[in-house]
């Protein structure tokens, strides 16, 4: 938060700047008192600047004023889910940097893990077969776990503050009221934790069932494949997300 407000500051001072610098008599010295050609740049100019200023205001804070569908929406392709994440490193985090980057890294093997497994899915089945169907849902299942997470970390993490944090684990006291901070704090570290995680376990899987996916020489095997179990039970078990 105070990082945003650092940008919005930084901003409305620089249009401040660069008026000064525009009617000041000693640089471009445009001035509304001198003809009517002069006048009407100067009415111009601070016009635009009004427009800049809330413009730009508003698009600096806009995170603050999305609504839940707007945040949802952001999280319906792993792509979105990447800008996701990395918009709220460059604005918020530093705390949980380390934890955020894994998870991009993550989310992005995903997406090298996807093009493996529909490759291979084209070379073993056709589309219209349930086989290719049950694999392909597999996929998407997952695909759709991990956005989950992403979508529950970020949406956590909008409500956490850097700065209170810091205050608390830096701080001497040991009284209640830190003590209960630092355990919230805990939980915030607790959730991310679970969520790569979780995460990993997806990805592992899905290596294991596109091994075992490329060594598949009869299609009536697939009932009997390990990782497909695995998968489906994980998927199945992901309650912390809803």
């Amino acid at each position: 938060m105070l990082n945003k407000f650092i940008r919005v500051l930084i901003f409305n001072v620089i249009i401040v700047v660069l008026l000064v610098l525009i009617f000041s008599p000693r640089l471009l010295g445009i001035s509304m008192q001198g003809g009517a050609a002069e006048a009407a740049l100067g009415v111009t100019v601070i016009f635009l600047a009004i427009v800049i200023v809330i413009w730009g205001n508003l698009k600096l804070q806009g995170n603050s004023k999305e609504t839940p569908a707007q945040r949802q929406s952001k999280y319906q392709t792993l792509d979105e889910c990447i800008f996701a994440v990395n918009a709220y490193l460059r604005e918020e985090s530093k705390v949980f940097s380390i934890a955020l980057n894994q998870m991009i890294d993550q989310l992005r093997r995903m997406k090298r893990k996807q093009d493996s497994f529909t490759e291979i899915l084209q070379q073993k089945f056709s589309a219209t077969e349930m086989s290719y169907v049950k694999f392909h849902s597999v996929i998407s299942e997952s695909e759709k776990l991990m956005r989950a997470g992403v979508r529950s970390v970020i949406t956590r993490l909008r409500a956490f503050d850097e700065d209170e944090y810091k205050r608390a684990v830096s701080s001497p006291r040991s009284d209640r009221v830190t003590e209960a901070k630092r355990e919230l704090f805990k939980e915030y570290e607790t959730h991310i934790g679970n969520t790569l995680e979780h995460n990993e376990d997806i990805l592992l899987k899905l290596d294991r069932l596109v091994l075992e996916l490329s060594k598949l020489t009869d299609s009536s095997d697939v009932d009997n494949l390990n990782a497909l179990d695995e998968i489906d039970a994980l998927i199945q078990s992901a309650k912390w997300y809803k």
